[in-house]
């Protein structure tokens, strides 16, 4: 157990309440505190899962990059990873972070509500280039920004992001293997089986954009990446936030927005004001 606990045992201090979704990593449920009764939310990954670890001295052990990375961020738009236990028998890992009720996956809010207005993605996208702006501040790359991993309080639209499986160490050299999810790399990995970070960040943003304004991923598969040169848009939403996409989705990595300037296109109006007051 890493954090400051007495003992190392998961359930002597938290109780599983409701499983709230499962995948190839494992499994998360609710749990609660047994001493504060606060709630929170746990991620069991098996030990197998977990191939990319780094030597932590705090630890004294390999921990799974996911934790060597999260452990240490805190900002208001991140779910925070409050301790991490492993099993020794059992060969789990548990990941205990903050849980929220009134936040809900922003995936699930889009498929039940359909796309958001230009106003309510501009307030959503800026959150998430300021917490991108502070991971690389912190030498991190999440590698797999997408809707299905950010939550969203629909009352206020604040989001958090979560979810640092595919995240890794920023690195000046490019990637030659992907972590992620396919439809969201850059063409220029299925093009040339290599990105850098900051114009790969800056494309999935764009591609997140695309799904707040319209509903979906722009693209299915791995050959419309391949073969993309420009969007082609089809109807008559808002133009600002049209070219910020096309601006994001630049085919030429070179060409695209630099991750430290988004925040100054002319979609980012200021003063920031939250469009669902």
């Amino acid at each position: 157990m890493y954090g400051d606990r007495k003992t190392e045992n998961f359930t002597d201090h938290y109780c599983l309440v409701d499983h709230i979704g499962s995948g190839g990593y494992g499994s998360v449920w609710t749990c609660i505190d047994r001493e504060t009764k606060q709630m929170c939310a746990v991620k069991i990954v098996p030990d197998k899962k977990c191939w990319r670890k780094t030597w932590c001295p705090r630890f004294n052990r390999k921990v799974p990059d996911e934790v060597a990375l999260w452990l240490p961020l805190c900002h208001p738009n991140l779910v925070s990873l409050l301790e991490v236990f492993y099993d020794e028998e059992s060969h789990y890992w548990m990941y205990v972070m903050e849980y929220e009720s009134d936040f809900v996956d922003l995936f699930n809010y889009i498929d039940k509500n359909g796309p958001l207005t230009s106003a309510a993605s501009s307030f959503i996208t800026r959150q998430v280039v300021k917490v991108v702006h502070y991971l690389i501040s912190c030498g991190v790359d999440h590698r797999d920004i997408k809707d299905e991993n950010i939550l969203l309080n629909p009352n206020t639209l604040q989001i958090k992001l979560l979810d640092f499986g595919s995240a890794s160490k920023l690195t000046p050299h490019p990637y030659t293997t992907y972590q992620g999810t396919d439809v969201y790399l850059p063409p220029e990995y299925y093009r040339e089986k290599r990105y850098s970070a900051f114009p790969a960040a800056v494309w999935t943003i764009g591609c997140l954009v695309h799904c707040l304004i319209a509903g979906d991923c722009p693209f299915n598969d791995k050959d419309e990446i391949r073969d993309y040169v420009k969007l082609q848009w089809l109807d008559d939403g808002d133009d600002l936030a049209k070219d910020f996409i096309d601006q994001c989705m630049q085919n030429e990595a070179e060409k695209r927005l630099d991750v430290i300037s988004l925040l100054k296109h002319r979609w980012f109006k200021e003063p920031e004001i939250n469009p669902s007051q």
